[in-house]
């Protein structure tokens, strides 16, 4: 207790979204002031078993969407709705050199796809790949840390080189879920085949929006043999907010 004070004092913490200075140790994993912890939101349960999306309908809980065309995973989970804080913290993970925030939401990810069976199974973790242009820009790969971090709480092994990204991303962000599938047809590849021919493969992402990288990501993973496929993400967007 008296060790805790004395970091406290001498080490003083800030927000890991706002950057508000900390007089005391936050109370949650990630390192939120209170204003902040207020403005992030769990996935809300019950969701569809397939996308993740929030979805009420008791009688079939499978959102129309993925009645209608299934995906190519078997399930995708994310720990935060995209928006407020999460929306922060993910800019600051992924633009903002923040890579200390790796270790707590690579350890939520890790308990989320506990909790969700996700990790039943499976046989290799794999983050999406990034550009390689923009990895070297940024010295980083966002998903890969993610990945370490999930494999080491998970005991499960990490290849991040058994995907590559093969066409530059769109520089819209923003398109709709028909623009963006199309914007990443055939965007990746599997450079390592034996690492996921025949496996259950956990594929790891920071934030999916439409859900079509996702997509990609899985039925490539699947051409090359995978017999199974699940995602997990730090942030999901709501389908209205895309």
């Amino acid at each position: 207790m008296i060790l805790s004070v004395l970091v406290d004092a001498l080490l003083p913490r800030s927000c890991a979204s706002c950057r508000t200075p900390l007089s005391r140790r936050p109370e949650d994993p990630v390192g939120l002031c209170p204003s902040c912890r207020e403005g992030i939101a769990l996935v809300p349960s019950p969701v569809c078993p397939r996308c993740g999306q929030p979805f009420g309908d008791d009688d079939d809980p499978t959102c129309r969407r993925c009645a209608t065309r299934p995906p190519p995973f078997r399930y995708l989970r994310a720990v935060f709705v995209y928006g407020g804080t999460a929306r922060d913290l993910v800019l600051r993970f992924k633009h903002g050199k923040a890579f200390a925030l790796s270790r707590p939401l690579g350890t939520l990810l890790a308990a989320v796809a506990a909790r969700e069976g996700l990790l039943e199974g499976t046989d290799v973790v794999v983050p999406v790949p990034a550009w390689p242009p923009r990895a070297v820009q940024r010295r980083y790969s966002p998903p890969a840390l993610l990945a370490r971090v999930l494999g080491r709480r998970t005991d499960l092994p990490v290849d991040a080189r058994a995907l590559a990204r093969v066409r530059a991303p769109s520089a819209d962000g923003h398109a709709g879920p028909r623009a963006r599938a199309g914007r990443v047809a055939g965007a990746f590849a599997v450079r390592r085949v034996e690492a996921v021919r025949g496996k259950r493969v956990l594929v790891v992402d920071d934030v999916v929006t439409t859900g079509a990288t996702a997509a990609e990501i899985a039925a490539v993973l699947r051409a090359a043999g995978a017999t199974r496929v699940d995602v997990v993400a730090v942030a999901l967007a709501a389908p209205d907010a895309v």
